[in-house]
């Protein structure tokens, strides 16, 4: 196990609740009140950050254009 996958700001995903205009932080791991839509966008805010980040993911379905831009631009890190 490496310790710095477990370390780094939290980003959480609600696919029913959240907008990708949200900041995906919360107050604690696992509060969706400031939650990102799409995962997509959750991986493009983490990779701006330029460190470890964390993403955390509501339970539901989510359709594939949840996991890229538009169904195209897919993120690279």
């Amino acid at each position: 196990m490496h310790p710095g996958i477990w370390t780094g700001v939290a980003i959480h995903v609600d696919g029913i609740g959240g907008a990708d205009t949200n900041a995906g932080l919360g107050s604690a791991d696992g509060d969706f009140s400031a939650a990102k839509k799409t995962i997509h966008a959750a991986f493009t805010a983490g990779n701006a950050t330029g460190a470890p980040y964390r993403v955390f993911v509501k339970p539901g379905q989510f359709s594939n254009s949840a996991f890229t831009s538009s169904g195209a631009v897919e993120p690279n890190q």
